[in-house]
């Protein structure tokens, strides 16, 4: 079960990353892209396994849980890089900013690490 699990997953993770990559296309770098995948697949993968399993079987597996999870989360993340770039495209070049923008993305940094951990954490948990 974790291994199919898995590949609904990683294809769903795979199909949301292009296409809000592609619709957007606002991404600076592919880190940024690759952190909006590794999200949409530990949200996606965490969610479908909570909630309640809603849909058709294919191969065991409820496919529309994971389908519907990643989807409300990859619009949700899409909306909120688009208010991100917005602001850094308007930002102001002064040391003082700067200082600002850097322990911002610091503790960003931080905030993602534990986030991760958090739904790995979620994802073991749901298996034993």
């Amino acid at each position: 079960m974790f291994f199919i699990d898995f590949l609904f997953v990683l294809v769903f993770a795979i199909l949301f990353t292009g296409i809000f990559a592609r619709g957007v296309s606002k991404y600076e770098t592919r880190n940024d892209l690759f952190i909006f995948f590794i999200l949409i697949l530990l949200i996606t993968w965490s969610g479908g396994r909570w909630i309640t399993p809603i849909g058709p079987l294919l191969w065991g597996v409820p496919w529309l849980s994971f389908m519907i999870v990643g989807l409300f989360f990859a619009l949700l993340l899409t909306a909120i890089n688009h208010g991100r770039y917005r602001s850094y495209n308007n930002r102001d070049k002064t040391n003082e900013k700067f200082h600002a923008k850097t322990q911002t993305i610091y503790a960003l940094n931080i905030f993602f690490w534990i986030l991760a951990f958090g739904l790995c954490l979620s994802i073991i948990l749901a298996y034993i």
